[in-house]
């Protein structure tokens, strides 16, 4: 932490040396020589975007940050805000501020969350008179699925502000495919899977080897072999034997996501599962199949791809 007056600075992980000599700063790189710092302009107008180095300005700086044609009205906060916050990959995302100094340019990107990564700004707007902007951007066709912030800057604001945004993966989310939830929710789906459990622990009813008859937008069956934890007894459970026997699995009821790196597919709402248990089962049970109904429904319709 530098201190300067009432100006401090935090600094993290960066390529560069900065140095503040008398109210500018001269950024250093690594093994080089000094740039020449721009004293024409005050201390604020200059801030590293990201997570590397941060600056908050004492009152002083603040008195000399603008005149009143281009500070926010009083009262106001900045914000972010994204539209949608779920996107797919190659589409358009729309983000809006609102409470930044009027009449000013705004320095906007996109950078995957929590990445020490390039930060640089995508593009630039200006705020209106009442302190807001509206920005597009299209998603790269090739961003990987997952968790994004867009972020915006001003010389006048003198902070980041951020929003997040959940990015899908278009192939995904198909009409032709219908996901089949595994470990009992929607978190966890996918496309003709070769093994399946009712809740992905040693007690749950465990499918393996699964082999797909058919597998259609309505409804799903396969064939597999099914293990099930023998009862534990004296010893702990974890040592307790799997008995393995023939098993059935047939998927139906379609319903539809509508959040998540899946948001726009569907998944099949219903999963019934039969066992073959055989003379001698060690759960004394009668020999025969026997059948267990479970039923998964997306919670916030949120749904993600797991690769079988």
């Amino acid at each position: 932490m530098i201190q300067q007056g009432n100006a401090y600075w935090r600094i993290g992980h960066l390529s560069a040396i900065v140095a503040i000599v008398s109210a500018a700063v001269v950024a250093v790189p690594a093994g080089g020589a000094a740039l020449r710092a721009n004293r024409a302009h005050p201390l604020d107008s200059y801030a590293f975007v990201g997570s590397s180095l941060s600056v908050r300005f004492g009152p002083q700086d603040a008195r000399r940050r603008g005149s009143a044609r281009t500070m926010p009205q009083a009262g106001a906060r900045p914000k972010l805000g994204i539209s949608p916050t779920f996107i797919k990959a190659g589409t358009s995302a729309t983000v809006r501020g609102s409470g930044l100094p009027v009449n000013i340019k705004v320095e906007v990107g996109f950078v995957e969350a929590n990445c020490r990564c390039d930060a640089s700004p995508k593009g630039t707007a200006k705020t209106d008179a009442s302190g807001r902007f509206r920005w597009r951007y299209m998603i790269p066709p090739k961003t990987r699925p997952g968790a994004y912030v867009f972020w915006a800057w001003a010389e006048r604001l003198g902070r980041t502000i951020h929003a997040a945004v959940t990015v899908t993966t278009p192939p995904l989310v198909g009409t032709t495919r219908v996901y089949l939830p595994n470990c009992g929710t929607t978190w966890y789906m996918s496309y003709r899977p070769r093994s399946w459990s009712s809740g992905c622990t040693g007690g749950a009813l465990n499918l393996s080897k699964l082999r797909w008859r058919e597998y259609g937008r309505r409804r799903a069956q396969a064939i597999g072999e099914a293990g099930l934890r023998e009862p534990c007894g004296a010893e702990p459970c974890f040592k307790a034997g799997i008995y393995k026997a023939q098993a059935k699995l047939s998927a139906s009821r379609p319903l539809r996501c509508s959040a998540g790196t899946l948001a726009g597919a569907w998944y099949f709402s219903r999963v019934q599962a039969e066992v073959l248990y055989r003379n001698g089962n060690p759960f004394g049970a009668r020999p025969g199949w026997k059948s267990s109904i479970f039923t998964i429904k997306a919670h916030g319709g949120i749904c993600h791809h797991t690769p079988p």
